[in-house]
């Protein structure tokens, strides 16, 4: 019998994939995004475009916090105006 994958089950295989399976920066990862679609759409595609030479965990927080700054600037109800 086969199963679904959960939504946050593919988030979450997602953000391993994308860390190259560094479990310590995907679980970095999934405490910040907290299994948000959107956040893990901005994450991913943020996460390509970051050209950085340092640690992976580090790019986490990287991407994340670009990923907040994309969030207020085109997902709030002000950007729609």
């Amino acid at each position: 019998m086969t199963t679904e994958l959960t939504a946050k089950e593919k988030i979450r295989l997602g953000l391993l994939k994308l860390t190259s399976n560094n479990t310590t920066a995907t679980a970095r990862a999934i405490k910040l995004i907290k299994d948000d679609q959107l956040e893990h759409e901005l994450f991913c595609q943020l996460w390509s475009a970051q050209m950085d030479n340092g640690d992976t965990v580090t790019k986490v927080d990287s991407v994340y916090q670009r990923v907040q700054e994309t969030k207020k600037t085109l997902f709030n109800d002000e950007a729609a105006e």
